[in-house]
């Protein structure tokens, strides 16, 4: 493990003022204003995914970070003024096709098809960093290292995009194997959940480092049912039509009595006994953490106590990914041109026609062995 030394040096312009004003507060320049850090990082012969370096502004984090991992600073660069944000970053990776940038925004909790198609300067803030940190992940060979991380957030989305991008690194399924990070920042409260392997306090004289990887708390949700009203929140960042189905039996999903998730059900037609989940969106600052499928178990469970099938048909990375992996839902099929048109009446029912689309059967929690 190496030690970095680095000198940390204000320069004074000296001036009588400047000499009035140390005189003043008997402020030891020479002293203060120049100082030597040193601190023990580890190394890349190491074994870690996921560092963090924390301290008050002007401690040495960006400074001390540059000297232990030189180029591997991220810089954040300009976005184009009036391109999609999958154009922009196509342009950043010329070699990704559409369905790994689109698994990659998922990751790092950028998951609604609408912001995809807009450009980076209408997106917020939230959005803002996590397409930012897309965009540094295509770009980085082996290291990133993130200065102010999360540092211009909100802090709930601090912790939701901590959770996202720790998720995304630590998986065997992610797009970028053996990528690891290093997160600098005045703040500690994202630490938990970026659940990092080591972390580096500079508040701390000497610098402490603290190893182990730190568990990420529990997101506990509640579930209830709600009116049909609720879905005006959630509309506009549904990929499909604002619409609501008047039949629909809704239910939403609440974090620390904060609104985030939303739920519809809807029976099928032409089957008795069988629901389907029409709509399922969780808000975009807390995406990335798996709430959507929680919900939807949670309503399909719900339903299934009621004597009925629940499905769930999606073209959503995100949601066939889940399904695909989870032993709660059993995969029906694949349709790549999306469903027939159907129609109630005169009515033309909103289906998937024109889009590929998989389907997935609700088979509840998996019976233990012996059981």
């Amino acid at each position: 493990m190496p030690t970095i030394t680095v000198d940390l040096a204000t320069p004074l312009v000296r001036s009588f003022r400047t000499e009035q004003l140390a005189g003043l507060f008997d402020l030891p320049v020479e002293e203060r204003l120049a100082h030597r850090l040193t601190a023990e990082v580890p190394g890349m012969d190491e074994p870690w995914t996921i560092g963090a370096i924390v301290g008050p502004s002007g401690s040495g984090k960006t400074t001390l970070a540059r000297a232990a991992f030189g180029d591997a600073l991220h810089t954040p660069g300009d976005w184009p003024s009036n391109a999609a944000l999958i154009d922009a970053l196509s342009d950043a990776a010329s070699d990704c096709s559409l369905k790994q940038l689109t698994r990659l925004l998922t990751a790092v909790g950028l998951s609604t098809p609408l912001a995809w198609l807009k450009p980076y300067r209408v997106l917020s803030t939230g959005e803002r960093f996590r397409a930012d940190l897309a965009r540094a992940i295509l770009r980085a060979p082996s290291l990133l290292v993130c200065d102010e991380f999360t540092s211009t957030l909100d802090r709930t989305v601090a912790r939701t995009a901590s959770a996202a991008i720790t998720k995304h690194l630590r998986t065997t399924a992610s797009l970028t194997p053996g990528l690891r990070l290093v997160a600098l920042s005045c703040h500690t409260d994202f630490v938990p959940w970026l659940s990092p392997d080591w972390v580096l306090d500079l508040a701390c004289s000497p610098p402490q480092l603290a190893r182990g990887c730190l568990r990420r708390p529990d997101i506990r949700l509640a579930v209830r049912r709600v009116p049909q009203a609720l879905w005006t929140r959630f509309a506009r960042h549904h990929y499909l039509s604002g619409g609501l189905s008047t039949a629909a039996t809704c239910y939403a999903a609440f974090w620390e009595g904060a609104l985030v998730a939303f739920c519809a059900v809807v029976a099928t037609l032409g089957h008795k006994r069988c629901k389907r989940i029409t709509r399922l969106v969780t808000l975009p600052d807390f995406q990335g953490l798996g709430i959507g499928p929680r919900l939807a178990e949670s309503a399909a469970e719900q339903q299934r106590g009621q004597g009925f099938r629940v499905t769930i048909t999606a073209s959503h990375p995100a949601i066939v990914g889940y399904c695909s992996r989870s032993p709660r839902w059993r995969y029906v099929g694949l349709k790549k041109t999306g469903s027939t048109r159907q129609r109630l009446g005169e009515r033309a029912i909103r289906c998937s026609t024109g889009r590929a689309v998989a389907s997935f059967e609700y088979l509840g929690e998996p019976v233990a062995p012996g059981h």
